[in-house]
């Protein structure tokens, strides 16, 4: 038997032009999760959004359910360089999963992972989308 136990959505946080960064509010059902954000920065921004998408199985360790589910959608709000291409785009974005994979497991410390996936929503079409826009400009 498997059973969601929350989703976790995220508010808007961004890099602003003083170098602070805003730290997004995260509310969780059933759960009380707070992650830090992690925000490429470059000489000239230019900002766009990602969502990536998760979800971890948790080995229930009172055996109430075999599985737990926690899953959820985290934006990622960047910034991109003009002489930058697809590839780089994917690099930043496989090291924004890295810290966010760790920030989340670091919170989970102490239960049992069954598994867990990271997917990008549209990242082809969105990486095509943001690297036009840039170089419109």
């Amino acid at each position: 038997m498997k059973v969601n136990i929350g989703k976790i959505e995220t508010s808007n946080w961004y890099y602003n032009k003083h170098n602070n960064i805003k730290q997004g509010e995260f509310n969780v059902i059933n759960e009380n999760l707070k992650l830090t954000p992690f925000v490429y920065n470059s000489q000239t921004p230019k900002f766009f959004k990602l969502i990536l998408e998760w979800e971890f199985r948790i080995k229930d360790e009172d055996k109430t359910f075999n599985i737990l589910t926690l899953d959820g959608t985290q934006e990622f709000v960047m910034e991109l360089n003009d002489n930058q291409d697809k590839e780089t785009l994917k690099n930043m974005l496989s090291t924004s999963q890295m810290h966010f994979e760790d920030d989340l497991k670091e919170k989970l410390k102490g239960t049992v992972l069954e598994s867990y996936s990271f997917k990008w929503v549209d990242f082809d079409q969105t990486a095509d989308n943001i690297l036009a826009l840039v170089r419109k400009e």
